[in-house]
């Protein structure tokens, strides 16, 4: 795959930690075009809820996701707050990973998807690697509160502490206390 970048093809890459990654490899990056956002299908709306604070974590068992982590960061803070809820959206899980009082959404389409992200008070996104890290956006666009870790394209469209709450992959305790 290195070599396929260096070939001397025009290379366009869609967050600037993607164009460092292949630089590092040699190859030239020609542009950065970031991924956008829909903002027909991603707004704020009111969504009726439980009443209890709803955290969102979208699910991939793919261990570089960070699943576990922000499963942990959960179940710690669910411990001093009882009535939280934990609500996930992705493909078919594997079951045997998920606490049993989850609300689980399969595969959503992305109107059903707004719908959560706005039913939901915090989003967890605990990936230890991304490209670009689109949900975190969504879900800022929702105005849902945002916890995300340090990848991908997540430096060029937070501002730590003012946007989005933002600490470094693996970082279980500081995604804990945020």
């Amino acid at each position: 795959v290195d070599q396929a970048y260096r070939l001397g093809q025009d290379n366009i890459v869609i967050s600037n930690w993607l164009k460092c990654m292949l630089e590092n490899i040699g190859a030239k990056v020609d542009s950065v075009i970031p991924n956008g956002l829909n903002f027909e299908e991603f707004y704020p709306e009111k969504v009726s809820n439980s009443g209890n604070i709803r955290v969102l974590l979208p699910y991939r068992n793919i261990k570089w996701k960070g699943i576990e982590d922000g499963i942990k960061a959960f179940q710690i803070v669910k411990e001093q707050y009882p009535s939280l809820q934990l609500v996930m959206f992705g493909p078919s899980p594997d079951t045997n990973k998920l606490p049993e009082d989850v609300e689980f959404h399969l595969n959503p389409v992305k109107e059903r998807l707004r719908r959560i992200y706005n039913s939901c008070d915090i989003f967890v996104f605990p990936s230890h690697c991304e490209g670009f890290g689109l949900p975190p956006m969504e879900a800022m666009a929702c105005q849902c509160s945002v916890v995300t870790t340090n990848v991908g394209a997540v430096p060029e469209y937070t501002i730590p502490g003012q946007t989005a709450l933002v600490c470094e992959p693996r970082d279980v305790d500081t995604m804990t206390k945020y």
